[in-house]
């Protein structure tokens, strides 16, 4: 993917992450705050601490609800 971003595209640059956690930095003002980011998908939910501006990942729960077929 990078690859065709630079050579096709001229992309100066990218950034890969978590969508959530980018959202969480774009709606404060503080870098340095606490937090927690919940990202409700279509088939599972994250929950990521976040500490001193920082997303702890390795806290981060990922819940995947079991359906009984009915």
């Amino acid at each position: 993917m990078s690859e065709l971003l630079f050579e096709c595209y001229q992309v100066p640059a990218v950034s890969y992450g978590v969508d959530s956690l980018f959202s969480f930095y774009a709606n404060n003002k503080s870098k340095n705050e606490d937090g927690i980011v919940i990202s409700a998908g279509h088939n599972a939910t994250h929950i990521i601490p976040v500490l001193r501006g920082n997303g702890a990942m390795d806290r981060a729960k990922r819940y995947v609800p079991t359906w009984s077929a009915l």
